[in-house]
């Protein structure tokens, strides 16, 4: 369609004035024929943010978890991807696991997801400016249809591949970065249980020794300040999974089935609470190299007692533990945590077994815990709290 002339703003006659020439018409361009060339595009912005250099110096995978920022701009499909058939997440090739939500990755993207888009000759981004030598030759054209003039095909847009060499530093190598043949055999899985009682992600746990930790395992854990960078190592034999607390500043706690022996020194956890058992089974008085009494106060009849743990080297109440049976809970028992609500009413009970200390769970909502000691053995089903989370074992 022509424009219409432009046409002057009239003005005061005077006498050595002319009206300006008119803009010549546009001539329309010719059927089939691309736009005109614009400005030449700059790079496209890559989709595969690179994480800052702290993240992957820790050994974290890159990419996959660390909150890239989200992009209107197609995912790649080109052949060093695949995809995730449970959650969609892309996965470098050669990777057996989602580094998103943890479960094995299918060898082939799944159906309709991200498949690559059809190949087609260059369009008129790749058309020679007028005057230049078309070194390419002709374009071919596609077939008119509805709404196509019957242009060149326009070319798929494919953005730059990201660099496989991290930013900042070199990302730890992982059992996960060797060929498929090679990965070693995963024993279990650790999955979070969320607030509701539903699964969240897993973490595979592989023979030999998986570590865990705010640096450690993926995104599962590095939002958790209540996690140390290096928290608890899991380590399967081949037959049976332990778990070790690696020094961490909150420990490590596994729920409790059934009875359980406490020994001197044993840390329960029940809702937030943190209580120290000390036993009085094993006491005797103090004596100095002279032969004098160290002087204290009398506690007939006990035969232990509940410290409430406040931070490593501060205390708060100390409950002395006289009766046979004494029961913990938020509202009913022996001792209670009244502005606990992660307490049940009746929560668990200690008991005092001849020279031996028990403690078992009363059918409490959120459960009792013991702080892991040294290597503790895990079986299936087993519930451990990390930090913050609950996780559950589960064997494949």
């Amino acid at each position: 369609m022509t424009p219409a002339p432009i046409t002057p703003v009239p003005q005061a006659p005077t006498p050595a004035a002319t009206p300006p020439p008119q803009a010549p018409a546009a001539t329309p361009p010719p059927v089939g024929a691309g736009p005109a060339p614009g400005p030449a595009p700059g790079p496209a912005p890559s989709p595969f943010a690179q994480p800052p250099p702290e993240y992957v110096d820790a050994g974290l995978d890159v990419g996959t978890h660390l909150g890239a920022p989200p992009t209107d701009e197609p995912r790649r499909t080109d052949s060093a991807f695949v995809f995730c058939r449970h959650c969609g997440n892309q996965v470098e090739r050669g990777y057996a696991f989602c580094g998103a939500c943890g479960k094995r990755v299918a060898g082939t993207p799944p159906p309709g997801v991200g498949a690559p888009a059809p190949t087609a000759p260059p369009g008129p981004l790749g058309t020679p400016p007028p005057g230049a030598p078309n070194l390419a030759g002709p374009h071919p054209t596609a077939p008119p249809g509805p709404g196509v003039p019957g242009g060149p095909v326009p070319a798929p847009f494919s953005p730059a591949a990201p660099s496989r060499a991290p930013v900042g530093g070199t990302r730890a190598l992982t059992p996960y970065d060797l060929a498929p043949d090679r990965q070693p055999r995963i024993f279990a899985h650790l999955v979070r249980i969320e607030a509701g009682g539903e699964d969240g992600g897993s973490v595979p746990l592989a023979d030999g020794e998986t570590p865990v930790g705010r640096v450690h395992g993926g995104n599962l854990f590095t939002q958790d300040l209540y996690l140390s960078p290096l928290h608890a190592t899991f380590r399967s034999d081949g037959a049976r999974m332990h778990v070790r607390d690696e020094g961490s500043l909150n420990a490590v706690f596994v729920r409790l089935k059934g009875e359980t022996s406490l020994t001197n020194g044993d840390v329960l956890r029940m809702g937030q609470e943190l209580l120290r058992f000390d036993s009085f089974a094993d006491s005797e008085s103090i004596e100095a190299d002279d032969g004098t009494q160290l002087h204290g106060s009398p506690e007939p009849g006990a035969w232990g007692r509940l410290v409430e743990m406040i931070a490593p080297d501060d205390y708060g109440n100390v409950h002395m533990l006289r009766s046979p049976e004494v029961v913990l809970g938020r509202s009913y028992g022996d001792i209670t945590f009244q502005d606990d609500a992660f307490v049940s009413g009746t929560h668990c009970k200690v008991a005092q077994r001849g020279d031996t200390a028990i403690v078992s769970d009363l059918g409490s909502s959120n459960g009792t815990y013991l702080r892991a000691k040294g290597e503790t053995p895990l079986d299936d089903g087993d519930l451990v709290l990390l930090g913050q989370q609950l996780f559950q074992l589960r064997h494949k």
